[in-house]
């Protein structure tokens, strides 16, 4: 977890800090890259911090050393939503060197979403760490294939490498986070074995997939010549948040 952590974070900032002068010609994109890295450790940091003293087992929240533990392991889990937006197209020379804000709104949402549904695998009480492996598994590799699926098909990555379409970037960054609640939602609760597990989940993630096939289905309705279309992309993304947190509320606390 440190080797992977630090690798991920020092590299990120190294990438955000050392820029080729040529390529960027305002010295304010490599600012930006460095921010926006900073707001994503501190975001990270807040989300795993909240979820191991509040929700997770009595034992993590008694211990110091548990609790320290975890939250490198979330660091270290956030360099999967790092690699998870360089498998989608976007690099983080895209932010630091080309001032793209579409990337820079993926490459946040990604890692956040990560973390998010890596979270909920440690909301409840269990035998051990592997428990939170086997969750974090099923939770987080959820999540990706859903937003590999969502590029692929609606040729996301494209159009927000290429045509920088910020409310596309939003929305899909929108339909991430709400996916990562739903799916962090489905592993959380006290560990009764791995057959309930995968019932619980798949009790309560359908709405994951489904928010995916909606979003498809208003992008090919909305845009169907893949022009920026601005305010109603946003609408539909903040939207997906609040289905999302409506689905949770519904639900009530994990058991």
């Amino acid at each position: 977890s440190a080797v992977t952590a630090c690798g991920a974070w020092f590299g990120g900032l190294l990438v955000a800090s050392q820029v080729n002068d040529f390529v960027s010609r305002k010295g304010g994109r490599e600012a930006s890259a460095a921010g926006l890295w900073l707001l994503s450790f501190l975001t990270v940091g807040a989300v795993m911090l909240a979820t191991l003293r509040l929700l997770a087992s009595a034992d993590v929240r008694s211990s110091l050393g548990w609790t320290l533990f975890y939250m490198l392991l979330g660091y270290a889990i956030a360099a999967i939503g790092m690699l998870g937006v360089r498998l989608l197209g976007l690099r983080r020379s895209d932010i630091s060197e080309r001032g793209n804000e579409a990337a820079s709104t993926v490459y946040f949402c990604g890692i956040v979403a990560t973390v998010i549904a890596f979270a909920g695998a440690n909301v409840g009480d269990g035998p051990g760490v592997q428990v939170v492996y086997q969750c974090t598994l099923l939770s987080v590799g959820t999540l990706w294939l859903l937003a590999f699926a969502h590029s692929a098909i609606a040729h996301t990555s494209y159009r927000v490498a290429v045509d920088r379409d910020r409310a596309i970037a939003f929305r899909f960054g929108c339909l991430m986070l709400a996916c990562a609640l739903i799916l962090g939602r489905s592993v959380a609760g006290d560990w009764r074995g791995l057959v309930p597990m995968l019932h619980d989940f798949q009790r309560a993630a359908w709405l994951a997939p489904a928010l995916v096939i909606v979003d498809l289905v208003l992008g090919r309705l909305a845009l169907p010549d893949e022009h920026e279309a601005g305010m109603p992309d946003r609408i539909v993304g903040v939207a997906h948040v609040l289905v999302a947190i409506g689905y949770l509320a519904w639900l009530g606390m994990p058991s």
